[in-house]
């Protein structure tokens, strides 16, 4: 009930970043406001295959550090991710850079509220790509097409900001990606959804 609520609320949902499963064991991915979480320093790497049983299937691969700083009463952290969707027709490199603050609310509780900035670049090879004006009736792909692409390569800045509530039991946060909204799109207008 709790479920259907929330979503008959929310109206549409978009999804443009790779989820991955073990979400938790990339926790700076998640939510900024988790750099520095823990006293020691933090790597974490994941990959990501979806579709292995086709060809041109996604792969995504993400590494990130983090570490507290009692010089900066928060944490600093660097995350890095690459995409690959079909056979690298659209790569995606998305390089990002968190600060923490941490906040005492009580002996055993405390508050983390981050802000991110990142840049996230995008590439499409057009030569892997097919056009109806490439197809022959007859002969089948013998043409080169006629399809201009002024741009094949985007790159674009991304801001993030996060907060985490959290004590020795338990944890519970939120964050907002992709506040500018950046525009993603290779032939018009298309913005990256929080």
């Amino acid at each position: 009930m709790l479920v259907l609520a929330g979503g008959l609320t929310l109206g549409t949902a978009e999804a443009q970043d790779p989820q991955f499963t073990q979400f938790y064991a990339n926790q700076i991915y998640l939510n900024p406001a988790f750099a520095g979480s823990v006293r020691c320093p933090r790597i974490s790497m994941n990959s990501r295959f979806q579709w292995t049983g086709i060809s041109g299937n996604y792969r995504t691969y993400a590494v990130s550090y983090d570490q507290h700083f009692d010089a900066l009463q928060g944490g600093i952290g660097i995350r890095m991710m690459r995409d690959e969707a079909g056979t690298n027709t659209i790569t995606s490199h998305n390089f990002a850079v968190s600060y923490s603050y941490l906040i005492k609310l009580s002996r055993k509780a405390s508050l983390r509220i981050a802000a991110e900035v990142g840049i996230l670049q995008r590439s499409l090879d057009v030569s892997k790509l097919t056009f109806g004006d490439q197809i022959d009736d007859r002969y089948g792909f013998i043409y080169a097409t006629q399809e201009v692409f002024d741009n094949d390569e985007k790159v674009m800045i991304d801001f993030a900001a996060g907060a985490v509530l959290y004590n020795q039991i338990f944890y519970g946060g939120a964050a907002i990606h992709h506040i500018t909204q950046p525009n993603e799109g290779f032939l018009g207008a298309s913005a990256l959804p929080f």
